[in-house]
């Protein structure tokens, strides 16, 4: 069955997260002051591990055929998460 799970965002470079295979991603932002991705999932499949980088604003962008998620404020710092298709 498919359901809207969320996701703690750590505030580092690289990361990932356990999501079950066919996720659907659907924002990030925060909530009591914490970063949170919400993604459509159907857990009845098995997990697969999805790679996420997290840039600062001014920061120089890698080409790692990154797709943009969102934008969220931290304290006085703005971040952009980008979900990484593949690693070069």
């Amino acid at each position: 069955m498919e359901r809207i799970f969320k996701y703690p965002v750590p505030v580092t470079d690289f990361f990932t997260l356990e999501l079950p295979t066919n996720y659907r991603i659907l924002t990030v932002q925060i909530q009591y002051g914490d970063p949170y991705l919400w993604a459509v999932v159907n857990d009845e499949y098995s997990n697969t591990e999805a790679l996420f980088k997290l840039y600062g604003t001014g920061s120089p962008i890698d080409d790692h055929g990154e797709r943009y998620v969102g934008t969220f404020q931290l304290r006085s710092l703005v971040f952009h998460l980008f979900h990484v298709q593949k690693l070069k």
